[in-house]
């Protein structure tokens, strides 16, 4: 039997109907686009949001205003310039790092990384003498030590173990010299500024990432199959890729 293949074509959508389903669509969409450039305001990626807000017709000029020194902090970080970080996050406040002495040792265990990065192992070696006290290397007796504690001497012995390789990069501690690692800390950072200006760190985003995580630990204890997702993880990629590219379209669903 012979078909003729505009026998098989798509009906043709009323244009009215159209119209109505954008209508219905655009609101969404806009509450998309404003959740994305609520998440870059508050990460400190300025020129990304300043992009999204232009294509998609968003007024974020008071917000944008005060994210520039957020945005350089997290700028030197990604370059590896750990101590112009420093430096800046104590123009805004040394009480920071003084109400801080974890997030300090970390932003210190990444100077220290950069210096192998760079081959600087005379350099990193007695950076490492200076700043990293024996306590800190060495495991506590102490029952009452914290878990954070316990991860940050982990995080310190880690650092100090590539000192052994001649090629870090290629070793097994490689992710330490990872550009994930970089975002992550510069994230921390972050939030340390936006709590010492009194600013709500969470967003709308990161509230929804976190809905998804708990929705899918419920789906695992109940013996439920689905497909995994890691949305933490989507989203610190979608953030690389909105801020590394311009221009930026708005939010696409």
């Amino acid at each position: 039997m012979n078909v003729d293949v505009d026998e098989l074509a798509a009906p043709e959508v009323d244009a009215s109907w159209r119209e109505h389903a954008d209508r219905e669509r655009a609101p969404r969409l806009q509450a998309l686009d404003r959740a994305v450039l609520e998440f870059l305001i508050v990460e400190g990626y300025r020129d990304a949001a300043e992009a999204l807000a232009h294509e998609a017709d968003l007024d974020a000029t008071g917000d944008l205003s005060a994210v520039d020194t957020r945005q350089q902090i997290r700028e030197s970080i990604d370059a590896g310039d750990v101590e112009g970080a420093f430096r800046r996050v104590n123009d805004i406040s040394t009480d920071i790092f003084d109400t801080d002495n974890q997030l300090y040792l970390k932003l210190r265990v990444q100077q220290f990384i950069e210096l192998i990065r760079k081959g600087a192992l005379s350099e990193a070696i007695n950076f490492a003498q200076t700043e990293f006290n024996v306590d800190q290397l060495t495991a506590s007796d102490a029952d009452e030590e914290s878990s954070a504690t316990a991860a940050l001497r982990s995080e310190i012995q880690q650092a100090m173990g590539l000192l052994a390789f001649g090629q870090p990069q290629s070793s097994p501690l490689q992710g330490l010299l990872s550009v994930e690692r970089r975002q992550h800390l510069a994230s921390l950072i972050n939030t340390a500024v936006l709590q010492a200006q009194g600013v709500e760190a969470r967003t709308t985003l990161t509230n929804m990432v976190r809905l998804l995580e708990w929705c899918q630990e419920q789906m695992t204890e109940a013996g439920i199959a689905y497909p995994a997702l890691n949305p933490a993880e989507a989203v610190e990629k979608a953030v690389t890729k909105l801020n590394a590219s311009q221009p930026m379209e708005g939010t696409v669903v």
